[in-house]
């Protein structure tokens, strides 16, 4: 019996063990099976787990410094621009620095703490804030903000976008050195304005207003000048400067190109008298600096005009300068060519003879009409004469048509001019930007062909009118001569140009009595009379 029990306990025992190990088995393959319909958001132990976070990227801006009169753009960046979004940026405090319609506006100064957010992003950016006004003092910053002024809502008028923007110094000034900038590039889409004394640094505050806005794919700098001969500065210097503007270009417009012109010689040196060594030496080596810099990026370009301006003896040659200073007005399509030579893809509208034939559309600038006299190759200011016949066939604001005798188109100038707007012309001029209107009974006619005649000496200019003498300009030291239109359709024709070299033609013009009286008075007195 003991031994029957002893058995019988050992088959039972070994039943269970089967069995447990049967149930584990079961159990394991449970798992087995359930592992692929587990719930995703659950852990091992059926806990629901957080959704994976998605990687939005960064909003960066960087910190932004503004001035008074000088709105600015913040310029943001997304590290990933998949999740770009509209940007809300609320001040955090102060109320120097408001943001509306896209710019920060400063009315002080100070650092101002924005935040910044989007649908998927906040980050904080500081804008600091500065008054306007240039080193050069109070006056001049004034004078620079009318300039600005005035040509930002010129180009906004004309929904200026895009191209190729001539910006810098007054070697770009469209209105007194470079008027025959709209004829060169007639049609293209180019813009110029240079700033009379502006230095490298200005630039930096005046393109948030003039370049900017723009978003042009070029641009064209003559810039350095002034800093060199006006503000002593050294050629190492000035290049850092340059660099910093350069970089802000390419940060602000993208991958732009933008061509330097090297600084030229003046007719006098940097600290003043003749133009020697030193004066020399100095404008070398910036020239060198900014050369081989250029060369180490493909988007900057180096354009040197400066090898007309000196003789075959190395001597600077004066007769290329209209002042000692800035190119006369024929010289400027050097410059264009020399662009041209670098790559920009500008057609030039270069200077022809004149012919017996002008017409002018109607246009609402005078520079942008402004033509200059040809002939032989050579464009004409003084000792020649200009004759033909005119017709006015349109007039609209202010309409007038000038005979200009200086870069400025407004200084000084003979008109004839509608003044009241009534379509009948009438005899003006301007001495010393001072306008006068209807200075004698001269009246034309819209419609109502005229003859004219303009004898220019080197010493006084007359203006006759159907034969009779109208104006006479005494000791008028003509710069250049130009004819142009404002807001006037307007048709020359029969022109005859007569040159001093032309000796018979020429002696027979200024034979003429009241011409001959007036080149013997020894008066030196600039002064405009009308008969």
């Amino acid at each position: 019996m003991v031994l029957f029990l002893t058995v019988g306990c050992s088959f039972i025992q070994n039943d269970e063990q089967e069995q447990d190990q049967n149930q584990e088995q079961d159990n394991n393959q449970d798992k087995e099976d359930n592992s692929d319909t587990k719930n995703p958001t659950e852990d091992e132990n059926g806990n629901e787990s957080p959704e994976p976070e998605i990687d939005y990227g960064e909003l960066i801006i960087p910190r932004l410094t503004i001035y008074t009169d000088f709105p600015d753009k913040p310029n943001p960046t997304f590290t990933k621009e998949e999740y770009a979004s509209e940007i809300t940026y609320n001040v955090l405090y102060s109320a120097i620095v408001t943001y509306r319609d896209g710019y920060f506006y400063a009315s002080g100064e100070g650092e101002v703490m924005f935040e910044s957010t989007t649908e998927y992003h906040s980050t904080v950016f500081i804008v600091e804030a500065k008054n306007y006004l240039s080193d050069r003092g109070e006056t001049q910053s004034k004078n620079f903000l009318n300039r600005i002024e005035k040509v930002e809502q010129k180009w906004q008028n004309e929904k200026v976008t895009g191209g190729t923007l001539f910006i810098g110094d007054s070697f770009f000034d469209e209105y007194q050195f470079f008027t025959n900038f709209y004829n060169l590039y007639q049609g293209q889409n180019a813009y110029c304005h240079g700033i009379s004394s502006s230095r490298i640094e200005d630039w930096y505050i005046f393109s948030k207003r003039l370049v900017y806005p723009v978003e042009p794919t070029n641009i064209v700098l003559h810039l350095g000048t002034n800093d060199m001969f006006s503000g002593k500065e050294n050629p190492y210097d000035m290049l850092e400067e340059m660099k910093v503007l350069f970089n802000q270009y390419f940060e602000r417009l993208g991958n732009i190109d933008i061509y330097w012109f090297a600084i030229e010689p003046r007719t006098y040196g940097i600290n003043g008298g003749a133009f020697d060594t030193y004066s020399s030496d100095t404008i070398k080596l910036m020239n060198d600096l900014m050369q081989e810099y250029c060369s180490t990026d493909e988007r900057l370009h180096y354009v040197d005009v400066s090898n007309y301006c000196y003789k075959n003896d190395g001597k600077v040659d004066s007769s290329f300068f209209l002042d000692g200073v800035h190119p006369k007005l024929d010289k400027y399509v050097l410059y264009c060519e020399a662009l041209q030579e670098e790559g920009l893809a500008l057609e030039i509208n270069k200077p022809s003879e004149t012919t017996d034939h002008i017409e002018f559309s109607e246009v609402s600038s005078v520079s942008e009409s402004a033509t200059p006299i040809m002939k032989n190759n050579k464009v004409l200011n003084n000792n020649f004469a200009i004759s033909g016949k005119v017709v006015i066939n349109k007039s609209g604001s202010n309409p007038h048509l000038e005979f200009a005798f200086d870069t400025t188109h407004y200084n000084d100038r003979f008109l004839l001019w509608d003044k009241d707007k009534n379509d009948v012309f009438k005899l003006g001029y301007a001495i010393d930007k001072v306008h006068h209107a209807d200075v004698n009974d001269v009246n034309i006619n819209v419609n109502q062909e005229f003859s004219f005649l303009i004898i220019i000496t080197d010493k006084n200019a007359y203006l006759y009118i159907n034969n009779n003498l109208e104006l006479v300009f005494r000791n008028v030291n003509a710069q250049t001569f130009t004819i142009a239109s404002a807001n006037t359709n307007a048709t020359f024709s029969d022109l005859v140009i007569v040159t001093k070299d032309e000796t018979t033609e020429w002696n027979e013009l200024i034979s003429k009595a009241e011409v001959t009286a007036y080149e013997k008075d020894s008066s030196t007195k600039k002064e405009i009379l009308a008969m």
